[in-house]
């Protein structure tokens, strides 16, 4: 994924929609591969590390500093702001009211 036209990092703030449904794979996925942005995840760490593990991909979750300069990602690894989730999250059963935007 390649976002910079002038030779900045930029920092993208991503969810992943509904924590049971297929957006904590789609973004596992993602961070397997090497990009030109800082990708943060906004989640629950928690759903992305058991999620991880599930499918045996590797997985490093690191705490973002908003007052340091965006870095590009590493394959494997994800900057992350925790919104924790408000009760379990099982794949395929959705439950509305776990998280914020749920």
């Amino acid at each position: 994924m390649s976002i910079s036209v002038d030779n900045k990092i930029y920092r993208l703030a991503i969810t992943c929609g509904e924590p049971a449904g297929i957006g904590p794979d789609l973004l596992i996925a993602i961070a397997q591969q090497q990009h030109t942005a800082e990708l943060v995840y906004v989640g629950d760490p928690e759903i992305l590390l058991q999620r991880s593990a599930r499918h045996g991909l590797p997985l490093k979750l690191h705490p973002i500093n908003f007052q340091q300069t965006a870095t590009a990602n590493l394959p494997g690894q994800l900057k992350f702001h925790p919104l924790p989730s408000s009760a379990p999250v099982i794949p395929g059963q959705r439950a509305c009211g776990r998280t914020p935007w749920s």
